[in-house]
C-alpha cells in the first residue's frame, strides 16, 4: 500500500506522480516501521495517453511540490529522507535537496535549511517560486522563507517579521497584486506583499481548513470551522474586507469537499 501519493501539473509538461514512501511489510503496522524515501517518479502524457517512468536525484518522503508553468519547471522540495515512530523515539531526518525536472532532465537545489510541510506558491510573471515555513525538527517550526529565481537560476530568502509564526500548512498567490496568502494552525491569515516586502497578518476568528485563490475577482477563499459549522469565507485583496460564502453544519460536510 503506498501512502502520500502528490501529483503536480505543468502546462509544458507531463503530469508527475510521485510514489513517496515505502509501502508496509505484510502484518506490519507503520508504528515501529522505518519510511524510507524513494526517487521514482511515474509521468503521464495527457496528449499521447503514455505512461513513462524516471527518477530524482535524492529520495525523500512528503516533499512539497509546485510547478512554475511559465518556465515548465516541477519542484519537489525539502521533504524526510526517512521517518519512523518506534519505541526508541522517533527518527525524524528531514531534507533540504530540491529535485527540479524540467520535463526531461532533473538538477537539484537546496533550500536554506532542511524542513518539511512547507507551504509553496508562485508568481509566475516575475519566475518566483515561494517555499513557506515549514518544520525543521520534530517540535520546532521555522519563519523563514526560500525564494527560487527560475530567470536568475538563484535562491534567497526572506523571514517573517510577525510576532510569532506557526506552522504553515497552505499557501496561494494572486497573481496581479503580487500577494502571498498561507496560513497555519491559528485563526489568522497571513499575507506578503510582495510590491513592498511587507508581511502582516488578518485575524479571521476561526482556524482555517482550507484555502484557494481566485486571479479574475482578486479574492482568496478560506474553508472554517466553528462550533460543527463548515463556512467558506471570501477575502478581497483590494478591499481587504470578508465575507461569508456558504455555511453549512457537519451533516453537510460532503457538500464542501
Amino acid at each position: 500500500r503506498f501512502r502520500n501519493v502528490t501529483g503536480v501539473q505543468t502546462c509544458a509538461l507531463p503530469i508527475l506522480f510521485n510514489k513517496f514512501s515505502n509501502y508496509y511489510p505484510p502484518g506490519q503496522s507503520y508504528y515501529n516501521t522505518i519510511i524510507n524515501g524513494l526517487n521514482d517518479v511515474l509521468l503521464y502524457n495527457i496528449s499521447t495517453n503514455q505512461w513513462s517512468a524516471t527518477q530524482m536525484k535524492s529520495s525523500v518522503i512528503l516533499p512539497t511540490a509546485i510547478s512554475l508553468q511559465n518556465r515548465g519547471l516541477a519542484f519537489f522540495a525539502g521533504g524526510l529522507f526517512n521517518y519512523s515512530n518506534n519505541n526508541n523515539g522517533n527518527i525524524f531526518n528531514p531534507s533540504n535537496v530540491v529535485n527540479i525536472f524540467n520535463g526531461s532532465h532533473w538538477t537539484i537545489g537546496y533550500l536554506s535549511q532542511a524542513k518539511v510541510s512547507m507551504g509553496s506558491a508562485t508568481f509566475e510573471e516575475l519566475d518566483l517560486v515561494f517555499f513557506i515555513g515549514g518544520q525543521g525538527s520534530v517540535a520546532s517550526a521555522t519563519n523563514i522563507i526560500d525564494i527560487y529565481n527560475a530567470r536568475t537560476n538563484t535562491w534567497t530568502t526572506s523571514q517573517l517579521t510577525l510576532s510569532f509564526f506557526q506552522l504553515v500548512t497552505y499557501a496561494v498567490s494572486l497573481q496581479k497584486t503580487k500577494q502571498l496568502f498561507f496560513i497555519g494552525y491559528y485563526n489568522e491569515l497571513y499575507i506578503y506583499n510582495y510590491t513592498n516586502n511587507v508581511w502582516y497578518s488578518v485575524n479571521i476568528n476561526f482556524s482555517p481548513l482550507g484555502i484557494a485563490s481566485f486571479d479574475k475577482f482578486n479574492q482568496v477563499y478560506l474553508i472554517v470551522v466553528n462550533n460543527l459549522q463548515y463556512s467558506i469565507i471570501v477575502y478581497d485583496a483590494l478591499t481587504g474586507t470578508f465575507s461569508k460564502l456558504i455555511t453549512r453544519s457537519e451533516e453537510h460536510t460532503s457538500e464542501l469537499q
